[in-house]
């Protein structure tokens, strides 16, 4: 059979079993509910994923260091330096 005979033959038998039946308009509106819930759950789950760092940076000292040099009025204070 063909594609489209096959979504042509299945489509109004659910349209006319959605209408008629109760019970399996209610599967039918839980299967949505459930399947909304599961993809909506991953989308925020794959959004808050930590992102990679990046690799082509060398890694850091921790304090950087530091020049501190004043000028003008503060000028006769000693230059402090700070080596991390």
């Amino acid at each position: 059979m063909d594609w489209w005979t096959v979504v042509l033959l299945t489509l109004p038998t659910f349209i006319l079993l959605l209408n008629t039946y109760h019970k399996f308009n209610y599967v039918v509106k839980f299967v949505y509910l459930y399947v909304s819930y599961i993809v909506s759950v991953i989308d925020i789950e794959w959004s808050n994923m930590p992102r990679p760092a990046a690799t082509s940076q060398p890694p850091r000292k921790w304090p950087p260091g530091i020049q501190n040099s004043t000028t003008g009025e503060l000028a006769d204070l000693p230059e402090v330096q700070y080596r991390g």
